[in-house]
């Protein structure tokens, strides 16, 4: 099935490269069955699991008019030193330019910061 966009070129102008390729993700991605894309979240998550690092950007959906839902487009760096995009599928491969390293630093950085602090209140 198309998907339809429902964000405006304004917003798309203003993407960040996350952003840009989390949309290409599930547009490409095979976890689409027609929803309507109506935002994609400026926030990176970093998550660990089972000794691999990935990161993940939520897409959001209309799938009808009282129904909405979210998609979450993967991103792991390759051996290569690339980054995969994944929805369902691998989709995409891209070069890891300085803007995405800083922004996936920063995205585990966060989340990591995040863990600690969790862990030390806890503690309490």
């Amino acid at each position: 099935m198309k998907n339809l966009v429902e964000i405006s070129d304004y917003q798309v102008k203003y993407f960040t490269n996350m952003q840009s390729l989390a949309f290409a993700g599930f547009m490409l991605g095979g976890d689409n069955y027609g929803e309507i894309v109506t935002g994609v979240s400026t926030d990176v998550g970093f998550h660990d699991f089972g000794g691999k690092e990935y990161y993940t950007v939520t897409v959001f959906l209309r799938e009808s008019d009282t129904h909405t839902s979210t998609s979450g487009i993967g991103f792991y760096i390759t051996h290569e030193e690339e980054l995969m995009v994944y929805s369902s599928r691998k989709v995409l491969k891209v070069g890891l330019t300085r803007e995405l390293r800083e922004t996936l630093a920063k995205a585990k950085e966060s989340e990591l910061n995040r863990r600690k602090k969790y862990e030390e209140d806890e503690k309490k």
